[in-house]
């Protein structure tokens, strides 16, 4: 009972949030995960207590509420940034579509020069 009100706070604090730029700001993908906390949360306790008399499913039911809370705040913090680095992909928040938007520094690609003999004189 007493995740209730940091859940509340926090997605409180997502809300009042949510107008930062993305590049400074990653509300959307946690107030996302807060939700799904609860979701999750909503509907493990009263399977929990349905079973809590058999061992085994108790401890599936378990395992399985913790890997799917747990799971499901890594992948929303994670995998956007993966796709980002990995390859190219921004989810815009404005209106959640992916695009591929040019890399820069160390994963940009290539440039192709119009005459290839320049390279060559240069290396003379």
């Amino acid at each position: 009972m007493i995740f209730f009100p940091f859940f509340s706070q926090g997605n409180y604090l997502c809300y009042v949030c949510r107008k930062v730029s993305a590049a400074f700001s990653e509300t959307k993908y946690i107030g996302i995960a807060m939700v799904s906390n609860i979701q999750v949360l909503a509907l493990g306790i009263p399977v929990v207590l349905i079973v809590a008399e058999e061992v085994l499913p108790n401890y599936f039911v378990r395992a399985g509420v913790i890997f799917l809370n747990d799971f499901t705040v890594l992948a929303l913090i994670f995998f956007p940034k993966i796709l980002h680095v990995s390859f190219g992909f921004d989810i815009l928040p404005e209106d959640g579509s992916m695009s591929t938007r040019a890399k820069t520094g160390r994963y940009a690609p290539q440039t192709v020069e119009s005459d290839a003999n320049s390279n060559l004189s240069s290396v003379d």
